[in-house]
């Protein structure tokens, strides 16, 4: 051991000299070498510091500083407290010990390895969820009917096996999906952060959401009839297999896209030019970014889809739906639930009681960009929690206050919300719902899903759109059902990272 080394115990030195700018930390039952011990700590554990100052040993107890006597700083992040001793850095300038106090050393979650296999789903009413740390789910098995939640952290779900009508939502994250098996049926959603999605294997009839963040979408092997987009940021699709019958949109941002395989029946969007199109095995040619379509499928617009008039919310609820069809939906008092979810807005309302097992909207919550915005039945309007008093216009005209009426403008919507008594009425109208190339979802934004058929369902008292709206692998419930409605809601009127219908980010 050099003159400058210091044995702190556990098989570890430290020197210094050479390492003068080493972040250190410590426990408060950390044992270090005699005349480096620092002061006491809060639960009587002694504190343990290094100080390098001019070369000599700065004791401890010698050692004075605001942070060896304040509170505990909680660490926001994951909620937990940490003493503010626990972290210390080296200043390269003079030597003495800083402390980090905009930064407390919040430890991050432990995440979980999961084995997903038919037993468990049994266990868990085929829901698997993960939390707030680094998740791993790895499914080796033939398995249906599967819901993965990731939650917050940089998570993984890797097929091996064989996976059928499966939701996977793994939230905000760098998280990876990489199928070495065989998915089909499946819906996944990556949110956002760096992401990737990895095919090695086989995958059909699927709907693939990167979310927003600079993310990579890899083809090896074999996708069909498969619509991928990689949300805003600027994205790198590769393809080393073969895409066919399949939509694959870079979405917003400067998207790089490299075909080293087979394409063919596809619309390619939102890609640089060497995201070429080949045509029944054609020599590979280079496309602009957006061509016309031709006859084997290369890029053209997205369909336009637009709200019917009479579109709306009335009542106790009724909904006549983008495409004109009639439903009711009566929800339960005190409990609030996705009305539509669309990138950049989210309506959300809260259902109260109103007599007679009857329900009505009593309040609304809109998030528009960064904005969050509460309508009251008494006509009342907040925005960013402050009460506006009066007609007039905000947010640079995207919200209009006159009379009992708040209107709402985004790219695509025009939304109206009427006070009715004790209750609201809810007024759609687009010209274009899929104008940046996503679909809505909720209970009112999934009858705008460009089909052509008017969904119509259950109606009068006690119905929960039995007949009208889908579950959350996208299938049409039953008339009859009194469900499905669970699926769709949500904490509260602002609420926009439940993982059900999740179109907002």
């Amino acid at each position: 051991m050099g003159l400058f080394d210091f044995n702190l115990g556990g098989g570890f030195t430290f020197n210094p000299i050479k390492n003068p700018f080493l972040p250190i930390q410590f426990n408060g039952n950390d044992k270090g070498p005699q005349g480096l011990r620092g002061p006491q700590g809060p639960q009587g554990n002694p504190g343990t510091s290094v100080h390098h100052h001019h070369g000599h040993h700065h004791h401890g107890p010698q050692h004075h500083g605001q942070h060896n006597t304040c509170a505990p700083v909680k660490c926001q992040a994951q909620n937990v407290q940490q003493q503010p001793d626990d972290f210390a850095e080296m200043d390269g300038v003079d030597g003495n010990i800083v402390q980090n106090d905009n930064t407390p050393n919040c430890p991050k979650p432990k995440g979980k390895t999961i084995h997903v296999d038919q037993k468990y789903l049994d266990e868990h009413g085929g829901v698997v969820k993960g939390g707030a740390g680094d998740d791993t789910f790895i499914i080796d098995g033939d398995l249906k009917g599967v819901k993965i939640e990731g939650g917050k952290g940089d998570d993984k779900v890797i097929i091996n096996g064989s996976l059928t009508d499966a939701k996977i939502n793994l939230g905000e994250g760098n998280d990876t999906v990489k199928i070495n098996g065989e998915a089909s049926d499946v819906k996944i959603n990556l949110g956002k952060g760096k992401d990737k999605f990895i095919n090695n294997g086989e995958v059909c009839d699927a709907k693939i959401n990167l979310g927003k963040g600079d993310d990579t979408a890899k083809n090896n092997g074999s996708m069909d009839d498969v619509k991928l987009n990689a949300g805003a940021g600027d994205d790198e699709g590769i393809n080393n297999g073969t895409i066919a019958n399949s939509v694959i949109d870079g979405g917003a941002g400067k998207n790089h896209g490299k075909n080293n395989g087979t394409l063919t029946d596809n619309v390619l969007k939102n890609w640089s030019s060497s995201a070429a199109q080949n045509c029944d095995d054609e020599p590979e040619v280079e496309e602009p970014a957006t061509p016309p379509a031709d006859d084997c499928g290369c890029p053209e617009d997205e369909p336009v889809v637009a709200i019917k008039d009479g579109a709306k919310i009335w009542g106790d609820p009724h909904f006549v739906g983008a495409d004109g069809g009639k439903f009711d939906v009566q929800g339960e008092a005190g409990k609030t639930y996705n009305l539509l979810s669309d990138e950049g807005i989210q309506i959300n309302g809260k259902f109260e009681g109103s007599g007679n097992g009857i329900t009505t909207i009593g309040e609304a919550g809109v998030v528009l960009g960064d904005h969050e915005i509460k309508i009251g039945k008494d006509g009342s309007l907040e925005i960013d929690g402050e009460k506006q008093q009066g007609n007039g216009e905000y947010l640079d005209g995207k919200v209009v206050k006159q009379g009992n009426k708040v209107i709402i403008k985004d790219e695509e919507y025009d939304v109206t919300f009427h006070q009715n008594g004790g209750s609201i009425n809810i007024d759609f109208a687009s010209d274009n719902v899929n104008a940046d190339g996503v679909m809505p979802h909720g209970l009112f934004g999934q009858t705008a899903d460009g089909d052509g058929e008017a969904r119509n369902g259950d109606a009068g008292k006690g119905a929960q759109g039995g007949g009208a709206i889908d579950n959350m692998f996208d299938n049409r419930t039953e008339a009859g059902d009194k469900t499905t409605v669970g699926q769709y809601e949500v904490e509260d009127l602002f609420d926009t990272d439940f993982t059900n219908f999740n179109r907002f980010d």
